[in-house]
């Protein structure tokens, strides 16, 4: 055998290295590939996981150098550290918290008060005496910033107009004391054990004008009176009931809303607050009850009690938060607890020795302090989402205003106040919904015209069909959702009756069409070239399909007087334009490339001895195609459908033109939906990094992730079992 020249051994090692270069290249961006995904499900695990953490706290305690029992209302700021305390003389008392309890400065509002009341929007404190005057002031720090520290400076603003008012029955014995500072002027209210009275400030254009009446109602024994911060509201709490009265506009008196009386039974109401926005109300009673109440204007208007709540024991007083719908409870046995409106389980649990004084979070919600005898103690709060829980994600959840539990996706919303709702079923439902019908409508079509461009027809004309289908595929998506939503939707809206109708005519009009075609003479089928029977089919339908839309508004006018829209509307079927029906066939017709193609390659590489076997065996085209081809094939046109059903459930700009982006749960094809990716890709650049709601969206692209990474799973299973199974043919 003759030694390799120097010159081929030299090429051999060439050869050798590139192959080993090229190897090593490929290898590496498999796994490059691999690492990428992997680090994308990391980051988006690292994004989402905190949504479900524990909420902390850290506890510092300050000793009081004068009596605590003297406070009536206590006040933190954001810092924690800066204070305003009111004793029972009507004195305001400013307090650091730095390192001990100090005394900055004291100032007097009103001499000897017998009744105190805060203002939530701002923090106004009003004030009155046994004589009916009334002190409205505002204890505040003002802050000013230095080159080496931040100032704060305590100062008393005193509302002279308020101030300047007076309650006329001098003998009325005030117990309780409510009232709120708006644009248009104020409400005060103040109660004695049997009465409640009124007085109601209005700025005019010209003068600011007030009057004063009393409620229309007697009550037993008056435990507390709450005046909402929009002046339209007023609660009394009267042993073992709550009045609400209201008024529609300032110009009205107030009329008794709702009354629940027959609750308690021989029981009585202890602690009554509204939650932020005063659209909701949580109360306690001697019955160590803790319920969440809203008003809800369903048929009529009724105070309504949306659930309970699960509480240690008996609570003496609720504080709510500023800033979310959360509230926390101070117990009898000391013991303080947080909530979240919709959740009817504590997030966190404090553990006292006894209950305090007085209790007071800062306005960010950040800072809870609580006044004893001879002590202050100030817990700083970790609660970063206390608004998430899974029961909100994935169950239907109670919300004010609202009269039955539901899944809602709101985020936004134009009050500041509204609480934001979580539920993820509507987004969810809502891709699957659109992916749904968008297979639907593209399989049949893909799936028929892959079996028939690959088996039937004839080569020339596959060399063109082919390619302009997969052409398809490079139309940009906005493109298509746009046509679909200002030309397709308008036009369907229209002439719904013939699209409906198409659904039927279409189809039996090709079985029609090949029945015809079965029935006449070999010598008229022989003129027509193999594989161009298209278009002899084509024409037919393109008539009738012309035929419907003609004769279908005659059709209508005699089928339903009003038309079928409304026809629908009255049988509970809504119609919107943009709807299910119309993102059904616009991502349909962008799905429809991809199975296309897979399917018509999977079929056109079937051994061509294996359709020529059965052939020569006496079956006919159609057994031929039905029991060997697709048989054969299946493992690519499965895999074929599993790739068009993740194109159609990672679409975005299709369901975001088309669908009305509307978050509902109804598997009505005229109404829209609301998908995953839509939500991501107009949420996301909106919402606040860290956030709640900026964590959910990560967690939405986690899930529709992990749906990809199933359906692809469950599409390659399917491939290899039933490549295992034919792989003998």
């Amino acid at each position: 055998m003759n030694k390799a020249t120097s010159l081929l051994r030299e090429t051999n090692r060439t050869r050798l290295l590139k192959d080993k270069l090229i190897a090593g290249l490929v290898k590496a961006s498999g796994l490059g590939m691999l690492v990428g995904l992997l680090g994308i499900l990391i980051y988006f695990f690292t994004e989402t996981i905190p949504i479900f953490s524990t909420s902390s706290y850290q506890q510092t305690e300050y000793q009081l150098p004068i009596d605590g029992r003297s406070f009536i209302d206590t006040k933190i700021d954001n810092t924690g550290n800066n204070g305003i305390a009111i004793n029972d003389k009507g004195e305001v008392v400013y307090f650091s918290l730095n390192d001990q309890f100090t005394v900055l400065n004291q100032a007097l509002i009103q001499k000897d008060p017998v009744a105190i009341a805060t203002n939530t929007p701002r923090p106004w404190v009003a004030m009155i005496d046994a004589g009916g005057d009334i002190e409205v002031a505002m204890p505040e720090y003002i802050i000013s910033h230095s080159k080496k520290n931040t100032v704060y400076t305590p100062n008393l603003r005193v509302n002279e107009e308020l101030s300047a008012l007076e309650f006329a029955d001098s003998g009325f014995k005030t117990k309780y004391l409510g009232f709120t500072v708006i644009q248009e002027g104020a409400v005060i209210a103040r109660a004695s054990d049997s009465k409640v009275e009124v007085l109601d400030y209005v700025v005019g254009p010209k003068e600011a004008t007030h009057s004063i009446k009393s409620l229309p109602a007697t009550f037993e024994h008056i435990s507390g009176v709450f005046v909402a911060k929009n002046g339209l509201y007023i609660v009394v709490l009267d042993d073992d009931a709550v009045s609400i009265f209201s008024r529609r506009t300032r110009s009205e008196p107030f009329s008794l809303f709702s009354q629940n009386k027959d609750r308690l039974r021989n029981g009585f109401h202890r602690a009554f607050s509204f939650l932020n926005g005063d659209k909701g109300a949580i109360v306690s009673n001697s019955r160590n009850e803790l319920e969440f109440w809203f008003v809800t204007f369903q048929n009529e208007r009724r105070l309504r009690s949306a659930r309970k709540y699960t509480s240690s024991g008996e609570v003496v007083s609720v504080i709510p938060e500023h800033t979310t719908k959360g509230f926390w409870t101070v117990g009898k046995d000391g013991m303080y607890s947080l909530f979240y409106a919709t959740r009817p389980a504590a997030i966190l649990n404090i553990e006292g020795k006894a209950p305090p004084l007085l209790s007071t979070l800062s306005r960010n919600d950040k800072y809870l302090v609580n006044v004893y005898k001879d002590k202050i103690t100030k817990f700083e709060i970790e609660a970063r989402h206390p608004e998430i829980s899974l029961k909100e994600l994935t169950q239907k959840v109670q919300y004010e205003g609202y009269s039955t539990p539901d899944y809602v996706w709101q985020t936004s919303s134009t009050e500041e106040d509204v609480e934001p709702k979580f539920s993820l079923i509507p987004l969810v439902f809502g891709t699957l919904k659109a992916a749904l019908y968008a297979m639907f409508f593209s399989i049949p079509i893909a799936v028929l015209g892959a079996v028939y461009t690959a088996y039937f027809m004839s080569t020339r004309m596959r060399n063109t069909i082919k390619p302009a289908i997969e052409l398809m595929e490079a139309l940009p998506t906005l493109v298509i959702g746009f046509v679909a939503a200002v030309w397709l939707a308008p036009i369907m809206e229209r002439n719904l009756l013939a699209f409906m109708l198409s659904i039927l005519v279409i189809p039996f009009t090709a079985l029609g069409c090949g029945g015809a075609w079965a029935l006449l003479p070999n010598r008229v089928k022989s003129q027509v070239p193999k594989g161009l029977h298209l278009v002899t089919l084509l024409p037919v339908i393109i008539l009738v399909w012309a035929g419907l839309f003609y004769f279908a508004p005659y059709l209508e006018k005699i089928l339903f007087e009003h038309g079928l829209i409304y026809f629908l509307a009255d049988k509970g079927w809504d119609y919107q334009q943009r709807n299910t029906l119309v993102v059904g066939i616009a991502m349909g017709f962008a799905v429809i490339p991809t199975i296309f193609t897979i399917s018509e390659d999977a079929i056109y590489s079937v051994p061509k001895h294996l359709s020529n076997g059965a052939l020569a065996l006496g079956a006919t085209e159609w057994q031929t195609l039905t029991r060997v081809v697709l048989l054969t094939a299946s493992p690519g046109i499965i895999s074929a459908i599993m790739l068009g059903l993740g194109r159609a459930m990672g679409e975005t700009m299709i369901v975001l033109t088309v669908t009305g982006n509307t978050p509902i749960t109804d598997w009505n094809v005229f109404e829209g939906l609301r998908s995953l990716t839509a939500t991501i890709a107009t949420e996301l650049p909106e919402s606040k990094v860290g956030s709640s709601h900026y964590r959910l969206l990560f967690l939405s692209a986690l899930i529709l992730f992990l749906f990809t990474f199933i359906v692809n799973s469950v599409g390659e299973s399917v491939r290899q079992r039933l490549r295992d199974k034919y792989r003998s043919l």
